[in-house]
């Protein structure tokens, strides 16, 4: 992305590309708020289904959290490797085919893994598509988020 340039009467004009730039990111927060609200409306079902108490749900949302700080953690170091756009990439496609698993799941136990592999793709979109956003406010030289 390049710097906005200035027109004759001194108001600042944005490039395209980084247009849509900020295109792109709005619609990688919508899309990682819309991949929890997924997962979110079916916590009856798959608690009924996995046969799971409430309490071991709790647990298994904890167990959720914990596995998206460690995709937080890694994601830095993976965003200054590859770039932040490339693992928006992966780690929102992890994320969306991962949030398909707890509705697959038929126990306890692959209720965990799958919530697990969510949390870890949702820790790891979280990081780079803030980052991305970062590059792109840059790039306006003023807050858009």
């Amino acid at each position: 992305m390049s710097g906005g340039t200035v027109d004759a009467v001194g108001a600042s004009t944005i490039d395209p590309m980084v247009r849509i730039g900020r295109a792109a990111v709005f619609t990688v927060f919508g899309l990682n708020g819309f991949l929890l609200a997924m997962w979110v409306v079916h916590i009856p079902a798959i608690t009924e289904r996995t046969g799971i108490a409430h309490s071991t749900l709790g647990m298994f949302i904890l167990l959720m959290a914990g596995a998206g700080i460690v995709g937080m953690r890694l994601a830095g170091p993976l965003a200054d490797r590859f770039g932040s756009r490339a693992l928006v990439g992966v780690a929102g496609l992890t994320a969306s085919v991962c949030v398909i698993g707890p509705g697959l799941a038929t126990g306890p136990v692959t209720l965990a893994i799958a919530l697990s592999a969510f949390g870890f793709g949702n820790g790891a979109l979280d990081v780079s598509m803030n980052t991305q956003a970062v590059h792109v406010e840059r790039e306006y030289r003023r807050p858009i988020m």
